[in-house]
């Protein structure tokens, strides 16, 4: 259940949830309060739009790449079950995860940002491959 934390002065954050069984993260920053309060309404629009959702994630109506960060993955299970999710609610999923690469990993390392390019060019590949056969990944 989610609790609000208000506090004086707490300005665009002021309404924030935080899981009130975890952990309340301060974090230091030097971003101007325009950058905060746009956090803040980005932070309300979210939680709005997965109430309404209720839970269920559309039907992708396209063949999807769906590439994990492993370390990622190993670390907080849920983004390991997000993209497993995305990954069955599509025509056809190729899923890869990468081993030993933390999120920011895949882009700011040079061997995982490699295997990424490897990975979604042999992707396109595939569906261009099937554009040829009428379609079919």
């Amino acid at each position: 259940m989610s609790s609000l934390v208000r506090k004086a002065n707490a300005g665009p954050l002021a309404d924030v949830p935080v899981n009130a069984a975890g952990p309340m993260v301060m974090v230091e920053t030097r971003a101007p309060v325009s950058v905060l309060a746009a956090l803040g309404r980005e932070w309300r629009a979210a939680e709005r739009h997965f109430a309404e959702c209720g839970g269920r994630l559309p039907y992708i109506d396209a063949p999807l790449l769906v590439i994990t960060a492993g370390e990622t993955a190993a670390n907080d299970p849920v983004q390991r079950e997000l993209h497993d999710e995305f990954a069955n609610h599509a025509p056809s999923a190729a899923s890869h995860v990468l081993s030993g690469t933390t999120h920011e990993g895949i882009v700011m390392d040079s061997a995982a940002a490699h295997r990424v390019a490897q990975l979604s060019g042999a992707f396109i590949a595939r569906l261009t491959a099937g554009a040829d056969r009428g379609g079919q990944w």
